[in-house]
């Protein structure tokens, strides 16, 4: 037994790849990953929430945090045809964190091309953020992680 021990110390494994697999990791991390969720309706309303818990602050404070959500633009920004109405409608403390509410007004015939997230700009503390965009046609959930390349869309 101990020379099986020593011959598979020695081989060459470098683990399960955290980015390919991340399903068989997520669940031990989820309480140090931010949630972004966005709803998308037909006339051009998007509604939204964040949530960092605590252990994503990194080494900003509380009220530093705050003042940094109060500009949308440090959670996302929009590209679309025609500039949007985008404001955040609150900001509190939750049980785990910190929790900010946002709206847009993008107007139902403006085209709405891409939400890019721009937390980890923003907020070191943030590895992992679970997004979740919900339109009338159709909703995705995926994982954005500052270790991989592309988004994680396997969490379970």
């Amino acid at each position: 037994m101990v020379a099986a021990v020593s011959i598979s110390a020695c081989s060459k494994d470098d683990g399960i790849d955290f980015c390919k697999h991340h399903n068989t990791f997520h669940s031990d991390h989820l309480d140090s990953v931010a949630e972004l969720t966005i709803e998308i309706s037909d006339d051009g309303v998007i509604a939204g929430n964040l949530s960092i818990p605590e252990t994503g602050f990194g080494e900003i404070d509380e009220s530093d945090l705050r003042s940094l959500l109060s500009d949308s633009t440090s959670i996302f920004t929009l590209e679309s045809e025609e500039p949007c109405a985008v404001s955040v409608t609150s900001i509190g403390v939750s049980a785990t964190g910190l929790e900010a509410d946002f709206a847009a007004g993008c107007g139902a015939d403006n085209k709405l091309g891409r939400i890019n997230v721009s937390l980890f700009e923003n907020i070191g503390g943030v590895q992992e953020v679970v997004t979740s965009v919900t339109t009338s046609a159709t909703s995705k959930r995926f994982a954005i992680s500052r270790q991989c390349d592309n988004p994680i869309f396997r969490l379970e």
